[in-house]
């Protein structure tokens, strides 16, 4: 049996993502009790980017199956040859790493000799109670965009990953006039700053509700960030913009990933994700990748797909 703990707020995100997942005892909203409980598991194992050994309770490996025992002690003996703590700037090594090993953010697991990671598919479950919600939306022939840089973490300024919020309207603008019949949808938090010239704003919602809208969306527009990951896996194209963050670590050849040219790959060089590692205000690499280019990709998708 596994306990989950996550950060403050993440609760219901959490249950929602394992919710398909049979032994999971309990998921609990408190990283504080996991420092103080950790030593009274078999194992306490904190998974970010990287995967760290908090404890392992080397007394009881011996009352556990074969195949568990040698994950676990594999996962310890990889984990001090690796060298590196989860955390800030140690992440860009782990990155550059990983680019030379071939490796991505799913695959990268393997070298801890006890996960089988094949590829990037992995299961989303939907919970049938929330399609009536998306149903009553009453949504057709749509592309969904998001304007989204951990602003419900606390983040009081966009990150240096995020496009613009004017590059987003222009782009939404461009859409309906060449797709006049295609319905432009702005996805986002309660509290997001809208995208003008979308036709519908669906903010606040569940994201049981937004998996739906995702899955049935015919293109979704987003930087590298959760809603491209999960409308990724439910089989949805997305257009992703990548400057900080490294394409061959958290991108998918099924997408199509606009990558910035003029500056990339900083992220975490410095010692917060957030921050332009040159200091600029507007950081190069996002701003370089312009509503056209990312139009033109728009186009190349739609046209496809209604057999222009």
């Amino acid at each position: 049996m596994i306990d989950i703990y996550v950060n403050q707020g993440k609760l219901e995100f959490a249950k929602n993502l394992f919710s398909d997942i049979p032994n999971i005892n309990k998921i609990i909203e408190a990283n504080s009790q996991y420092y103080m409980l950790k030593s009274k598991y078999l194992a306490a194992l904190y998974f970010d980017a990287m995967l760290r050994v908090d404890h392992i309770d080397e007394g009881l490996l011996c009352d556990v199956p074969q195949v568990l025992r040698k994950n676990l002690q594999n996962i310890k003996k990889t984990c001090a040859a690796y060298g590196l703590e989860s955390g800030a700037i140690l992440y860009s090594i782990h990155y550059a790493r990983c680019e030379k090993d071939g490796l991505n953010c799913y695959t990268s697991y393997n070298r801890y000799h006890a996960f089988h990671v094949t590829d990037f598919r992995t299961s989303v479950p939907l919970i049938n109670d929330y399609e009536k919600n998306f149903k009553s939306l009453r949504l057709s022939d749509y592309i969904t965009l998001n304007y989204g840089w951990d602003k419900s973490n606390g983040v009081i300024r966009p990150a240096a990953k995020a496009w613009p919020l004017e590059y987003f309207s222009s782009l939404a603008r461009m859409i309906k006039e060449r797709f006049p019949k295609i319905s432009v949808i702005q996805t986002g938090t309660k509290d997001a700053e809208k995208i003008e010239h979308c036709d519908q704003y669906i903010f606040g919602e569940s994201i049981e509700t937004i998996k739906y809208v995702l899955k049935n969306s015919l293109l979704h527009i987003d930087i590298e960030g959760g809603l491209v990951h999960i409308a990724t896996q439910l089989g949805t194209k997305c257009i992703a913009l990548f400057g900080p963050t490294p394409v061959k670590y958290y991108g998918y050849d099924v997408n199509i990933n606009i990558v910035s040219e003029k500056c990339k790959n900083c992220y975490w060089l410095v010692g917060d994700c957030i921050s332009c590692y040159r200091g600029m205000e507007k950081p190069e690499c996002m701003y370089s990748i312009s509503p056209s280019m990312v139009m033109d990709n728009v186009e190349e998708v739609l046209n496809k797909r209604f057999g222009k």
